[in-house]
């Protein structure tokens, strides 16, 4: 019987862990739903801003279509507007990287006004019926600035066509 009451016990400390271990996994699926499909009123920018010395300064917009506009203003290689389209699977992508790095919880504001002469990255996200600009100019958390770093990867750097700038 002692040894019944044992292997009971043993298997019950068991059950106890798997379950302790699943709930941080399903508290970040709740917490980050996987899209399948594009939201239609997906609309995506990602703007570096200037500094006082030769900081990249340009801006980037992504449509639920996949059209990519590039708007590079200095010490950029593209300067000027250009255009290009990616793939649902790179707009499934960055739906879900947005989802995935918490966007909607972060501040509206990353800063620390002692600080000057450094760039901010500007991203805004729109989607289902959700819009929020978040400005990480100082001291934003590593989960955004991998977010902005995975934007940039995901779209790319490559076929760009230019167009005629509007004023």
């Amino acid at each position: 019987m002692q040894f019944v009451t044992q292997q009971f016990t043993g298997f019950m400390l068991l059950c106890m862990a798997v379950c302790l271990m699943a709930c941080p996994s399903a508290k970040k699926a709740q917490q980050s739903e996987h899209y399948r499909s594009v939201p239609p009123d997906f609309h995506l920018s990602l703007e570096r801003t200037s500094c006082f010395g030769q900081c990249p300064t340009y801006k980037i917009e992504v449509n639920a279509k996949g059209i990519v506009t590039y708007r590079g203003k200095n010490f950029v290689d593209k300067v000027g507007t250009y255009r290009k389209k990616i793939s649902k699977k790179q707009l499934l992508q960055l739906v879900n990287a947005i989802e995935e790095a918490g966007f909607w919880s972060f501040e509206k504001l990353y800063d620390d006004h002692r600080v000057t002469d450094i760039p901010s990255v500007v991203t805004t996200c729109k989607m289902d019926g959700k819009e929020k600009k978040v400005i990480n100019r100082n001291g934003g958390p590593e989960q955004l600035e991998a977010l902005e770093r995975e934007i940039e990867r995901i779209i790319g750097e490559e076929g760009y066509k230019p167009v005629a700038d509007q004023p």
